[in-house]
């Protein structure tokens, strides 16, 4: 789920009644700017906070990855765009109005010490500009929590709260206690076999959110008890790292994604195969969840090396400077 963040002082009410956001591809004077452009980056699915006369009035999820329309009707006719350039990006959006907006007038000094380069406040607390930015799961987390403490709608209420966790799940995109549970079980059941890899090219697989509509990648934990079991319960990184013996009496490390399965999208077959699950000591798997960069880096250049040819086989290609972007 991308994150972003629209001002839409003038046009909000014909948008929201629409259903859709929409840009210009050119700014009067004929050029581009990153505001506008910023559209190219939605897919169906993302997150926005609707900004309108200095509060968040809506949050809205996008219905369609953008695409190439004129400018539509509801604006044509509104006499607020007249100088705007027809031609224009448009995303598709269902929007959830607010019950209780929430003010942005008093979070300046908020906004200036939590500033996110690119997005829509500048370093001063103050907007950046005129219409849509990227922004991080930080800052959204943030003001979404506020926005939940806000509303006395139970259906808005429980959308807020799917939201923050399919944001948090993608952020920490492992394995929940069931998922967890599963693997144990199977575990428990597994002999000392060890599974191999098999080089075929996985459809992806999605389930979808039953509150908030968006498709999330699948994980199988029949995959990952396997990714454990064909590295021999060790850590891939060190297999001289410390770790305990489970109930069943095997070695305890943990499966990781090593392409999080979140940029399942960056891809065109499955991320949840064997050839992309590791085997790591409870150490090394927080190292790459929560550690420096500069502390990860050897981690993923061991890992990756070690599985680029085998992920290539399942038609997952990748270079090290992608892998490492993920993980920034």
């Amino acid at each position: 789920m991308n994150l972003f963040y629209v001002f839409q002082g003038q046009t909000y009410k014909e948008e929201h009644s629409g259903g859709f956001l929409w840009a210009p591809q050119k700014n009067n004077g004929g050029g581009t700017t990153s505001d506008h452009t910023n559209m190219l980056q939605v897919r169906k699915g993302d997150l926005t906070l609707h900004h309108c006369k200095q509060k968040v009035v809506a949050l809205s999820l996008a219905r369609s990855d953008v695409y190439e329309a004129n400018m539509p009707t509801e604006l044509v006719n509104s006499g607020n765009s007249d100088s705007w350039d027809r031609a224009g990006y448009r995303v598709d959006a269902e929007y959830y109005e607010l019950e209780e907006p929430l003010d942005m007038s008093n979070k300046k000094e908020w906004l200036a010490d939590n500033y996110y380069a690119g997005g829509p406040f500048r370093s001063t607390g103050n907007p950046s500009g005129s219409y849509l930015y990227p922004w991080g799961e930080k800052q959204v987390t943030y003001l979404l929590k506020l926005i939940l403490k806000q509303q006395k709608s139970a259906e808005l209420r429980e959308f807020i709260k799917a939201l923050l966790a399919e944001i948090n799940d993608e952020s920490d995109p492992e394995y929940d206690s069931d998922e967890q549970n599963s693997i144990e079980e199977i575990l428990e059941a597994n002999g000392n076999e060890k599974p191999e890899w098999e080089s075929t090219k996985e459809k992806q697989k999605v389930t979808t959110s039953s509150s908030t509509g968006r498709e999330r990648p699948a994980r199988d934990p029949q995959v990952a008890a396997d990714s454990l079991a064909h590295a021999e319960y060790k850590c891939e990184y060190d297999n001289t790292d410390r770790t305990f013996i489970r109930k069943n009496g095997k070695p305890y490390t943990e499966p990781h994604h090593l392409i999080p399965i979140s940029k399942y999208k960056d891809f065109e077959y499955s991320l949840d195969v064997m050839q992309n699950i590791t085997s790591l000591c409870s150490h090394c798997h927080n190292l790459l969840h929560y550690g420096r960069f500069e502390d990860k880096k050897p981690i993923l250049e061991k890992l990756y090396n070690e599985r680029k040819d085998a992920l290539h086989e399942c038609g997952i290609d990748i270079t090290i400077e992608q892998l490492e972007s993920y993980y920034k």
